[in-house]
């Protein structure tokens, strides 16, 4: 069961010196200020309109407001108009019978214990110096591991990549050809096979014709997987396809012409 807001009232209250002009209907009312206050995510605080109080008490606005003036009255007022909305004097102290009990004290005290039990864990005993040694050693390994593998990766992408570019005709846009390169992060299989497909595209019609002015730059091949279309080669005929498919009216046109004849 979820714990209910509470606040602690003084028995005091009924006979307040400040309190001695309210009527009963008023005295309800601050009794219902005082659980707004409890409500309010900054306990004291009461962020509402009085139009919004007078509905949440359930009583008209004018004896919310008269009420709430009341309350400023006074050497010791028991409430305050501020920015934020309407604060009731001293609220989270009576809470307490300590300050040092007031829930931003607990928070410091125990920030402070924390920060006290992390210094002496950073703190290593002489007698315990030997006793992270294989600890460390594996964590200088894993390091070192880390360390070492992204580098020879990077460095299998620049050789490829270098392999490629040499081997590629248009030699355009270089930057832009690496990032599409380093997205696709070729193996040796398939860099052989994009090395083979280059050799084929450069006999090809398409690379031959017009000193080479129809091959594509380098990212842009790549990022289409150029090496995965076919290339025709000089000389070659160029392959036959099935017959373009004819539309209803070309048909019914043949049709036509075929039983003049029949």
């Amino acid at each position: 069961m979820a714990k209910l807001p509470w606040f602690k009232l003084y028995i005091e209250i009924m006979d307040d010196p400040k309190l001695l002009n309210f009527t009963g209907d008023q005295f309800r009312i601050l009794i219902y200020l005082m659980c707004l206050a409890r409500e309010s995510d900054e306990p004291g605080l009461i962020q509402m309109t009085t139009t919004e109080i007078a509905w949440r008490v359930r009583r008209p606005i004018e004896d919310v407001e008269d009420t709430i003036n009341l309350c400023q009255q006074g050497i010791k007022p028991i409430i305050q108009l501020v920015d934020d909305g309407i604060s009731l004097v001293k609220f989270l102290e009576r809470q307490y019978e300590k300050l040092s009990d007031m829930p931003q004290a607990t928070r410091e005290r125990k920030q402070k214990q924390r920060d006290k039990e992390k210094c002496h864990a950073d703190v290593t005993p002489s007698h315990a110096i030997d006793t992270d040694t294989d600890t460390d050693t594996d964590k200088e390994v894993d390091q070192k591991k880390d360390l070492g593998e992204q580098p020879t990766r990077a460095k299998t992408l620049n050789q490829s990549f270098d392999e490629f570019w040499k081997a590629y005709p248009n030699k355009k846009s270089k930057g832009q050809a690496e990032k599409a390169w380093n997205k696709i992060k070729p193996d040796e299989q398939l860099l052989a096979v994009i090395l083979d497909a280059i050799r084929r595209a450069k006999t090809s019609v398409d690379w031959t014709k017009e000193n080479g002015k129809w091959i594509k730059h380098p990212a842009t091949w790549l990022n289409a997987k150029g090496w995965e279309d076919e290339y025709q080669t000089a000389g070659q005929p160029k392959p036959r396809g099935d017959p373009p498919a004819q539309s209803p009216k070309e048909q019914k046109k043949k049709e036509f012409i075929r039983s003049l004849y029949t």
